[in-house]
């Protein structure tokens, strides 16, 4: 532990390129550590868990909120245990894709883990297949919640790898033993393994994840600074990430130094805004000559999800409001979608796209000239 954080280096090894149906995890952890404070100092015991041969539990369950790294340990920890075994069979994906891939009858055809046309009408096919993993890691299982034959394949699964010395490592968003849409059958599965829950990290987590980003990117950010910044309501990793890319961006765009008087500017200006949802989908609307009630709509027009894109990012820079909130005032949007969204017009910024440049530059200014 380092002033209140502790750090679990995760080295980003690849996994086997093994496949579930359609196998997709995120991409290689931005971090390479996984930092926490004492609020999460049981994800250690999730390290220890994973990686202790002596007596693993049949399952590791990380839940909490988007941003606070569930699918970053998930996925780290099993390339970390990977490095102890390097021949092992290991298995990543989405609740998404599992879903689509067991949702139906067995009766119906069905992807195994062979080659594309391999397909099984039979339960057995299945079960061998389960037995030659192992370690399976399950990203999102809420992406299951209401599919009740992936809900059974997915403990038929839990149980052959539990048989076979097998472990499992699956996040979610919330504990699935408060959502009714999961069978009985799953949950008590879930809850025979280490359930730890995961909060997003207090100011000593953030200062480190600062600090670490902020190497990442080759900035030279003092002390003072990175804590001047951990001071900030941002919380999750992602935001912390998108924070320190727009003062990059903004510091080189201006042509300055990103030093703490910098800094300091920054963090005093956006403590006194008063930038709104609301005011700021109306000046979006109004440089882009369509309706704000267009902008909250579900409309896939071009010009609409042009505009729409560059008023997420406004509301994710110039407001506390968090990614969630974002998506239900931009009709009802889940978080990843508007995390795409800030990506997307942060790439557009520092490529020079000079359509997105102008209008975030004017955009602004209107805003600062009515002192929001």
């Amino acid at each position: 532990m380092v002033d209140g954080a502790i750090h679990l280096p995760l080295p980003p090894v690849r996994l086997h390129d093994e496949r579930l149906a359609a196998e997709r995890l995120t991409a290689a952890p931005r971090l390479r550590s996984f930092v926490v404070d004492q609020a999460n100092s049981y994800a250690i015991a999730a390290a220890h868990a994973v990686l202790d041969d002596a007596s693993p539990p049949p399952v590791v369950l990380l839940y909490g909120p988007s941003g606070v790294g569930k699918t970053h340990l998930a996925g780290a920890l099993a390339r970390r245990w990977q490095t102890l075994h390097s021949e092992a069979r290991i298995v990543a994906t989405t609740g998404a894709d599992f879903a689509r891939a067991w949702d139906r009858p067995y009766s119906d055809d069905a992807e195994d883990f062979g080659d594309d046309d391999t397909t099984s009408r039979t339960r057995e096919p299945r079960r061998a297949a389960w037995k030659m993993i192992a370690l399976f890691v399950l990203d999102n299982i809420d992406d299951l919640a209401g599919k009740p034959a992936a809900q059974r394949e997915l403990c038929a699964a839990l149980d052959t790898l539990a048989v076979s010395g097998g472990r499992a490592i699956v996040t979610a968003r919330c504990n699935p033993a408060r959502e009714p849409r999961f069978s009985q059958g799953l949950v008590s599965r879930l809850d025979g393994g280490l359930v730890l829950p995961l909060g997003k990290p207090g100011k000593a987590a953030r200062t480190a994840i600062l600090a670490e980003l902020a190497l990442i990117r080759g900035l030279s950010l003092s002390s003072a600074a990175i804590e001047r910044l951990a001071e900030c309501d941002l919380q999750s990793v992602p935001e912390l990430a998108g924070l320190i890319l727009r003062l990059d961006m903004e510091a080189r765009s201006e042509g300055v130094a990103l030093d703490d008087r910098f800094v300091a500017e920054r963090v005093a200006a956006n403590r006194q805004t008063g930038a709104t949802l609301r005011t700021i989908t109306q000046h979006v609307a109004e440089h882009f000559g369509v309706k704000p009630s267009e902008l909250r709509s579900p409309v896939r027009r071009k010009e609409i999800v042009a505009a729409r894109c560059v008023a997420i990012y406004l509301a994710r820079e110039l407001t506390g409001e968090s990614l969630e909130a974002i998506g239900r005032h931009f009709a009802g949007r889940d978080h990843a979608t508007v995390a795409y969204n800030v990506r997307k017009v942060e790439r557009e910024l520092a490529a020079g796209v000079a359509e997105t440049t102008l209008a975030i530059t004017r955009i602004k200014e209107r805003l600062y000239a009515e002192g929001w």
